[in-house]
This record gives structure tokens, sequence and C-alpha cells, in this order.
């Protein structure tokens, strides 16, 4: 469970880390090591403190991105670890942030998209994760270009698709898994959202045009 310490710490650490101050990172991590008597609860405290740093970093840096879960796993993994070596790695991605291009970022995170919005394994996080950059980041980034976030941007792109395929001799259900719906019933509530009517109806119509 995170506490209001761990919170504290990492609010410190990822200050310093944007800043670029790898020593000084390296040695207020060094500092909770020596100070805290019992080195397994130290160590705890601060794999927890990368942890939450990590995530600080992704959710307020633009073009930074480090994975998470991938991250947890790794420190945790090692009975022993380069906090020396893991402070600069992470330093070294917030130094590729800063010079991020948002248009490239943009473009290929939009390729991506229209590549893959109908499998329906498809999630927001690979976008990001194939980009190089976090993902309340690409949020951002689709809301300033679009005026939508990236989910709903795969979203319409299968409304859209899925109109083209309910003009042909394809049943409502087979529509929705050839657009990456997993479950018809979800494909109908948001058939109806943006078009006002279900794509069984809307087929019916459209059929006699």
């Amino acid at each position: 469970m995170i506490t209001l310490t761990d919170m504290k710490e990492a609010e410190k650490l990822s200050s310093l880390i944007k800043k670029g101050e790898n020593r000084s990172a390296a040695a207020f991590i060094e500092s909770i090591l020596t100070q805290i008597p019992c080195q397994e609860y130290a160590q705890c405290l601060v794999r927890v403190t990368l942890i939450k740093t990590v995530e600080l970093l992704n959710d307020t840096v633009e073009g930074f991105y480090c994975n998470a879960a991938e991250f947890a796993e790794k420190i945790f993994s090692q009975p022993q670890f380069d906090a020396e070596g893991i402070i600069n790695e992470l330093c070294s991605i917030m130094k590729e942030a800063r010079m991020v291009d948002k248009e490239r970022c943009f473009l290929k995170a939009e390729e991506y998209i229209r590549k893959n919005f109908s499998d329906s394994t498809f999630y927001v996080e690979n976008a990001a994760r194939h980009t190089g950059v976090s993902q309340s980041f690409l949020n951002r980034l689709f809301c300033e270009k679009l005026g939508m976030p990236p989910g709903e941007y795969a979203a319409r792109l299968r409304i859209e698709k899925s109109k083209e395929l309910l003009e042909k001799d394809v049943t409502v259900a087979e529509v929705a898994q050839k657009v990456g719906f997993c479950a018809v019933e979800t494909y109908i509530r948001t058939f109806k959202r943006y078009c006002g009517t279900t794509p069984g109806v809307w087929k019916r119509n459209n059929l006699f045009l």
C-alpha cells in the first residue's frame, strides 16, 4: 500500500529527475537506505518510491514513458539493485522526453490506431507503448489535435468501419466481431451512442435507400 511518506519521497525524487540532477537523485536514494536501520524495510521503501516516481513522471511529463509494471518486476526481481544505474536510466528517458516531436508522435500513434482498431485486443496503452510516450500524454495530444482522446478516436473508426460492413450481407454479430468488439451487446450500445439508433435498424434503413 502506498503511504503519504512514499508519495512525499516519490515527489521529491521525481522533481530531481525532472531537473536532470542524476547525482542528487542517486544520493537521495542512498540516504533512504542508510537512514533506515532495517535494510529489508529500506530496500522495500526505495523500490516502492522508485515505482511511484515512474508513475508520477508518466503522468506529468509530456513524452516521458516507462512501463511501470515492467519496471516494478525488474527491481523487485533483484535482491540488490543498482540505484545509481536506475536513476541514470530514468534521467536518460527524461532527456529524450524533452526532445519529443509532438507531430511525429501523433502521426505514429494515429497510424497504429488505424491499423489495429479492429483488433479486439487493442488498447490505447498499446498505442502509447508503440509510440514511446505515456498514455496520459497521448490522451492530451489527441485532445489537442482532434478534440477527443485516442480511445474515442478508435471507437469512431470502429463504428465507421461497421457501417461499411452493415451495407453488405453480414450479420450484426459478425460485424461486431470484425470491428473488434468482444460482445455484440457492447457494439450495439456503442453504435447507438454515436448514431442514435441500433445497427440493426440502421442496416434495414440503409438497405432500402
